[in-house]
């Protein structure tokens, strides 16, 4: 029985070292990626929301892979999914940390690799929060009176990873909460949200575009 398919998939590939940018698709691919199989790669994002952003990672593939993605519009289901076919791009994701099949079930957390240099950690946290993140306005009220804060969240069903996200916010002085069984971590302080786009930085259009909205509402409401 073959291994792999009749077609060849074992192409040639660049092999990065560790690195912030290979820290950044490390954090991608545990937000929206999946290895399904031996020699397939792929990374699901929405297809009406983060275009841009799929342009970015597939310009970040290409430079520290060497691969060219494939993108696939599924309209059915509103998703932009980048497809690569490579063997030796799974295997070499593995080696780094990544895991096979369903990531829940394998209990996903970060590569231990990422712990080693804070710049690891913040460009690792930016690809996380830029899958599987986002900036909100947070409503509350103090003695009566509503306010609105933007605020930011990350969703993982790996209660893993929601530890290890939530350490890396400490260790960047931030102050997280993990919320809803173990399953959300957020931001609630606007000073902390302006703080998280000039330290650790996005580059996901739709975060940055949102963020920029909230700014500009506050400011308006602040002179009416």
């Amino acid at each position: 029985m073959l291994k792999y398919p009749l077609k060849s998939h074992r192409k040639k590939i660049s092999y990065p070292k560790e690195s912030s940018k290979l820290a950044e698709f490390i954090g991608a691919m545990i937000g929206d990626g999946g290895i399904n199989s031996d020699w397939q790669v792929v990374i699901s994002l929405g297809a009406k929301t983060d275009m841009e952003y799929g342009d970015y990672i597939e310009g970040l593939i290409f430079e520290l892979f060497g691969l060219s993605a494939r993108k696939r519009i599924r309209k059915k289901y509103n998703t932009l999914n980048l497809v690569i076919s490579s063997i030796n791009l799974v295997d070499f994701l593995i080696s780094k940390g990544l895991v096979k099949g369903n990531k829940i079930e394998q209990k996903v957390d970060l590569p231990d690799w990422i712990w080693k240099k804070r710049s690891y950690q913040k460009f690792c946290m930016r690809g996380l929060m830029d899958t599987d993140g986002g900036v909100y306005e947070h409503l509350h009220k103090i003695r009566g009176k509503t306010y609105c804060n933007r605020g930011m969240c990350f969703t993982s069903a790996s209660p893993l990873l929601i530890d290890s996200v939530y350490k890396i916010l400490e260790n960047f002085k931030f102050s997280p909460k993990i919320t809803d069984k173990h399953h959300r971590i957020y931001l609630y302080k606007k000073e902390e949200v302006d703080r998280y786009f000039s330290e650790i930085g996005t580059s996901n259009f739709k975060h940055q575009t949102r963020y920029n909205n909230l700014r500009t509402t506050e400011i308006i409401r602040r002179g009416a």
